[in-house]
């Protein structure tokens, strides 16, 4: 399935001011700098683990039904309509008790309901299958306490490290780093 946003992204999950405090930064000369490395870090850091941070709404198309549609990101709050070309070209928006919704595993995944069938779309339209849908935790409060910590890490890694090699230091990686916070968040089923 591939997506779009819908809606703009809301606030950040890790505000500048919390940024600044994590790196013991006292000054407002870098602040352009820190949101852009807030928003650059938050940005790799969901294409990673595949989690929206913040609720936001996207539409995925799919080129036809399969016994089960996955979703590439989570959590899914909502879903808003799953609509589809049918095999005469029309556009058409499936009834919600048609299919069933699972949103609690690692992969969230829609199905028909038990007693329908997937209806046979347009074949020869690469996004027969369009699904609207939120994605993201409702509130900052919620985003998991290690995938917040992991932002602040690789912001303030950043912004130490503003080039891409490092002369004249021995450098080691911190054992319990960023892959060690986000290790059980990260989704390898797609």
């Amino acid at each position: 399935m591939n997506i779009v946003p819908l809606t703009p992204r809301g606030v950040e999950p890790v505000s500048a001011s919390h940024l600044k405090q994590s790196m013991n930064v006292l000054h407002d000369h870098d602040d352009e700098l820190i949101e852009t490395l807030q928003a650059t870090v938050r940005e790799f850091v969901e294409e990673d683990l595949r989690v929206i941070t913040t609720e936001q709404t996207f539409r995925g198309y799919c080129s036809s039904f399969s016994e089960s549609i996955y979703f590439p990101v989570r959590p899914i709050r909502r879903i808003g309509s799953l609509s589809y070309f049918d095999r005469n070209g029309v556009f058409q928006t499936l009834p919600p008790d048609h299919y069933q919704f699972d949103g609690h595993s690692r992969s969230p995944s829609l199905k028909p309901a038990p007693g329908y069938e997937w209806p046979t779309t347009q074949t020869d339209r690469s996004s027969a299958v369009w699904i609207e849908f939120t994605a993201g935790f409702d509130a900052i409060e919620n985003v998991p306490k290690p995938i917040l910590h992991a932002i602040k890490l690789l912001v303030g890694h950043f912004y130490e490290n503003r080039e891409s090699t490092v002369q004249g230091i021995n450098v080691s990686m911190l054992p319990q780093g960023y892959d060690f916070l986000v290790q059980s968040y990260r989704n390898y089923s797609f």
